[in-house]
């Protein structure tokens, strides 16, 4: 193998030169790489891939590109793509000053008078900016704040100065490049662009409009590359050169739409043009009756990635309007309709009887949908085949699409653009098309399936947003979808009519049973359907048509068992879509039965999951995986509702997410997340979840030797110290309270060196992990008896007041956003604090606030026996502390507090709590009545609380706790 190119001289060292033999040798591995013999090839491959770790092949290469005589214009091109691929895979780890050289060659390429030459060059230049600016910006995350940028670390200095002079050059080539570069520049690093100066973007998009206006035939499709990407920024970051200039901008784009002669410049400048609507509709607002005639005129052209996006103009449009806000005319005898409709009233209703039509046109299939019309279902539409794998990226997570196309095709963005203007005008829409509905299912025949497919499409994608006007029609149209669903062969039909039955399932409560049965019926057939996305479709109408029918008390538990078992059994066969819908049923078993019902289903359904999570990479341990998400959801539903039944697969759920935990924990480590968790980490904490509610299920000494044999400590103590997602955090620390009531002799350590870093947690910021946290807390609180050492005990109340400090404004009424069960579980280890430790309960006497909402919180908490701890708790604070209660807002809150406690106690309670109950008002009454005087404590006496207090106490306990006057 032939040896790297060696790097000349260091700092100092006399300019760069090429050295000849490095050239040589670089040309001759070139040579072979394009030869047809696969040996040299081979050869070729390797030691170019030994070089590349080498800046000084990267120079060495520039100059091959730039400099190379015309005879070896075939190596000139192969050294320019090798130089891109290494560029994006090395030059990350190359100083910028090692560089130099080949900053230097690509940048005087631009003006080469080889067009390939100047492309080869605007492609490297860009290439190379996108790592120095990511490492820039890396570096200078490091500096202090307002700290100056040294021009060490500044990506590239001189490259936008070059490239602003030769757009202004006289030098037509040299313009031409200049024009490319800028292009990509902005294309690839607009913000960076930005960053260099307030006129550097603006001189960009002036010479680019410029250049474009001069030779449109060369500059437009460059002109309308940046016009892209500078139409997302917002009207704050935008250049001013774009919202001054947008009539010519707009003259620009509609000029590309109409004459440009390929179709990716057309479908860009279209796409421009909706962003521009998008992000600057305000500005936009004067050109927009130009630029709707421009989206129906490019709906009929005859490439259908340019009228695919014309047709996706109308989702932007319809959102623009909707933002608008219009007046609203209240007159005499008039219903007040909303900003909304009014302004949709104005700007949409009136393009309705040109829009429908030619959205309803659209909707046909097109020879590139023939994937999706000629599969047989009986024939090779695969299962879990290349088929499943582009489905899986192109069904919409929400379910709403009933398309599974890979690309924006006309069909594609009228069935969106449909299913929007329907949910933003309503009713109109569907009067419009009713019409054109009942036309195209009158005549159901083999030979009108597209019509009758386009019928149903059609009620599909509307009736989410017209369903009142719907519901009392689609009745008639279930037996042509159940026919449809059920015998037809074409897929693409079939998906449209399990996409009528999935709308229509809130009215099938309304149906007589043997209508229910023959819809369900239907729907299981198609789960079991040979198409993935036929089976896909068919199981999220399952799973709303038993949500429904659960939701008015018609849902058979036969029903449900019976679709469970079939797709349990048929999940294997399933594909990406039908799996994952598939989970979301069985996630949603715990709501339709009852317990026992539920039994007999969670065995063949947790192994048929498990049978599907062995099929994934390592048991699922790839970091970023929404089919382990939706198995990991419904194990958990299963395993937390059903233990019994789901104690003999523990074991194995168990491994598998110790794998996964494991292999995200690897995949977080390796990675630089600035300040991020890696993809998929949430897959972690459901995992970690899935963790605890196993460590429920199984028996105690299995349990007991899970957490002491297991890395689950270890892990746990890494991700919440580590990850930034608090819902992953909340789960680890759920799984930890799990594991110290499972086997507290192996958690507790872990769990007292973790304390600090839980009690972080402890914070109106993290509210779900500050629930876990403090429940997690106050138990091992309890659980030690004393045990705990005091400066733990202390710095864990301070954190507990402070968030009772700030979890109600000045008047008590405002809320941190944690919930009353999470505000109850910080309220319990405050009292239990108190008790284990009654130095630190003196934080409470200096924070007034915390104390009243502590009061406030301890009536949140529906266990009765802690509701019972924490009130004692606080009359024994109050009983020690009388001084506290002078304050006007620590009598009302007090007696508050106690007067709702009362009225929770109930006669059937056992005497011991009514005894409580009594000594608790009683303490803190009393207390309040000592240190007020008896002007004072006649006005609290008739208070509201008062009153209340006095009705509750003397009619529940049978004591009067309100001293006389």
């Amino acid at each position: 193998m032939a040896a790297a190119p060696v790097a000349a001289g260091g700092p100092g060292a006399a300019p760069w030169a090429p050295k000849a033999e490095a050239i040589s040798a670089i040309v001759d591995m070139l040579r072979k790489a394009v030869s047809q013999d696969p040996a040299q090839m081979s050869e070729a491959m390797g030691t170019l891939q030994t070089w590349e770790s080498s800046p000084e092949f990267v120079n060495h290469l520039s100059f091959v590109l730039v400099k190379c005589p015309p005879e070896l214009v075939p190596i000139r091109d192969v050294a320019g793509g090798t130089l891109t691929g290494i560029i994006s895979r090395k030059a990350q780890n190359f100083t910028s000053e090692s560089l130099v050289p080949a900053k230097q060659l690509l940048l005087s390429g631009i003006a080469s008078s080889e067009e390939s030459v100047r492309n080869f060059c605007a492609n490297n230049v860009a290439a190379l900016t996108r790592v120095l600016v990511r490492r820039e910006r890396n570096e200078r995350s490091n500096l202090a704040e307002g700290a100056p940028i040294p021009q060490a670390i500044r990506a590239w200095p001189e490259l936008i100065s070059t490239v602003m002079g030769g757009l202004c050059s006289d030098s037509a080539i040299v313009r031409q490049g200049c024009v490319r570069l800028a292009s990509q520049l902005v294309e690839d690093v607009p913000s960076w662009v930005s960053e260099q100066g307030p006129d550097v973007l603006d001189g960009f998009l002036t010479r680019l409009y410029q250049a474009a206006e001069a030779d449109p035939g060369s500059n437009i499709r460059y002109a309308v590359s940046a016009l892209e990407k500078v139409a997302l920024m917002s009207p704050e970051e935008a250049p001013p050169a774009l919202l001054a200039g947008l009539d010519r901008w707009v003259n620009l784009l509609q000029a590309a739409v109409k004459g440009a002669p390929e179709p990716r410049v057309r479908s860009t400048a279209m796409q421009t043009v909706s962003q521009l609507v998008a992000n600057h509709g305000d500005h936009m607002a004067p050109h927009m009756a130009r630029v709707v005639e421009l989206a129906f005129s490019a709906a009929d052209d005859k490439s259908s990635l340019v009228s695919g996006s014309a047709v996706d103009f109308w989702i932007y449009f319809t959102g623009w309007v909707s933002d608008r806000d219009e007046p609203v005319d209240d007159g005499p005898g008039r219903e007040a309709v909303g900003s909304l409709k009014a302004a949709h009233a104005r700007f949409t209703v009136p393009l309705l009887p040109r829009l429908l039509p030619l959205l309803v046109a659209k909707l046909k299939l097109l020879p590139e949908d023939s994937s999706i019309v000629d599969v047989d279902d009986d024939g090779g539409g695969g299962v879990a085949s290349a088929g499943e794998a582009k489905a899986e990226g192109a069904w919409a997570a929400d379910g709403d699409q009933a398309f599974f196309f890979g690309t924006l095709t006309p069909r594609v963005a009228a069935s969106d653009a449909l299913q929007n203007i329907a949910k933003c005008i309503g009713d109109p829409v569907a009067e419009q098309l009713w019409p054109v509905v009942t036309r195209l299912l009158s005549d159901v025949r083999p030979e009108t399936w597209e019509s009758v497919e386009a019928g149903l499409l059609i009620i599909d994608t509307t009736m989410e947003g017209c369903f009142d006007w719907y519901k009392t029609r689609i009745a008639s149209l279930i037996p042509v979808a159940c026919d449809m669903a059920t015998n037809s062969t074409r897929p693409v039909l079939r998906v449209s009519a399990f996409g009528v039955l999935h709308r229509a399932a809130p009215v099938l409560a309304s149906l007589d049973d043997a209508a229910v049965v023959r819809v369900l019926g239907a729907i299981m057939g198609g789960c079991k359907n040979g198409n993935v996305h036929v089976q896909g479709r068919a199981v999220q109408a399952l799973n709303n048509s038993l949500r429904e029918l659960a939701m008015v008390d018609r849902l058979n538990a036969e029903w449900a068992s019976s679709a469970a078992l079939g797709l349990a059994a048929a999940l294997p066969s399933l594909g990406v879509q039908g799996r994952t819908q598939a989970c979301v049923f069985f996630a949603m078993l715990s709501e339709v039965l009852d317990p026992s019902e539920l039994v007999p289903v969670t065995g063949p359904v947790l192994s048929s999951l498990l049978e599907w999570w062995s099929r994934r990479p390592e048991g699922g341990a790839r970091e970023s995986d929404t089919s382990v998400l939706a198995i990991l959801e419904a194990a958990n539903e299963l395993v937390m509702n059903a233990p019994a039944a789901s104690a003999a697969f523990a074991p194995v759920m168990m491994s598998r997410c110790m794998n996964l935990i494991r292999n995200t924990k690897i995949v977080f480590m390796a990675a630089d997340h600035a300040g991020e968790s890696p993809a998929g980490v949430f897959n972690a904490g459901m995992a970690f979840e899935l963790v605890g509610n196993c460590l429920c299920a199984m028996p105690e000494a299995a349990s007991r030797e899970f957490v002491s044999k297991s890395s689950i400590l270890e892990d746990i103590a890494f991700f919440v110290r580590s990850s930034h997602d608090t819902d992953v955090v909340e789960s680890a620390i759920g799984t930890l309270c799990e594991c110290g009531t499972q086997a507290p002799a192996e958690a507790v350590p872990a769990i007292l060196g973790l304390w600090r870093d839980v009690v972080c947690y402890v914070h109106p910021d993290y509210a779900g992990a500050a629930g876990q946290a403090a429940w997690m807390l106050a138990t091992m609180i309890k659980s030690a008896r004393g045990a705990l050492p005091a400066e733990l005990l202390a710095v864990t109340s301070e954190r507990v007041a402070k968030v009772f400090g700030g979890a109600f404004d000045r008047d008590g009424k405002g809320s941190t956003g944690m919930s009353a069960e999470q505000l109850s579980n910080v309220g319990l280890l405050g009292a239990r604090i108190a008790l284990a430790a009654p130095d630190a309960a003196r934080v409470w006497v200096a924070h007034e606030p915390a104390l009243v909402n502590w009061l406030a919180s301890s009536v949140m908490n529906h266990d009765l026996s802690e509701k019972l701890e924490v009130v004692q708790t606080i009359s024994a604070v109050i009983s020690a502390n009388p001084a506290i209660v002078r304050t006007p807002r620590i009598v009302q809150a007090s007696s508050a507090a106690v007067a709702s406690f009362a009225g929770i106690a109930k006669p059937s309670d056992p005497p011991e709590a009514l005894a409580a109950i009594r000594t608790c008002c009683a303490t803190i009454m009393s207390t309040i009545r000592s240190q007020l005087s008896e002007a004072e404590w006649s006005v609290e006496a008739a208070s509201v609380n008062g009153k209340k207090l006095k009705q509750r106490v003397n009619t529940v306990t049978g004591t009067v706790v309100f001293p006389p006057a």
